[in-house]
């Protein structure tokens, strides 16, 4: 299936994505909601961050120890990922152009 969302987040709208959000309402709560949600995940364990968008989230579930499958439609996204969050290792984040439809994992993993 085909919408605007697959192909709305390139070029300059995923380099300044995060600043064109950050004074928002909703994204303090979001940041705030993900945080407590991360610290009641099991360290060690395996997520998957879908739509991984910039990698707002990271910090959160890389501090707790978890492994994390950033996945996002769009390669210009996980581009502002590698460049915002260069220090990450390699061995706990797994960055993948995927689309959410299509996903190369196992059902119900």
């Amino acid at each position: 299936m085909n919408y605007a969302g697959k192909s709305a987040y390139n070029g300059a709208v995923a380099t300044t994505y995060d600043e064109a959000r950050v004074g928002e309402a909703i994204w303090a709560h979001e940041q705030a909601f993900i945080e407590q949600w991360a610290r009641s995940l099991t360290p060690g364990k395996t997520i998957l961050d879908l739509p991984a968008g910039t990698g707002r989230f990271l910090e959160f579930f890389l501090q707790r120890g978890l492994r994390v499958l950033a996945r996002d439609i769009s390669a210009d996204m996980l581009n502002e990922i590698r460049r915002l969050h260069p220090a990450v290792a390699a061995a706990d984040l797994d960055i993948r152009e995927s689309d959410a439809e299509r996903l190369e994992l196992a059902d119900q993993s």
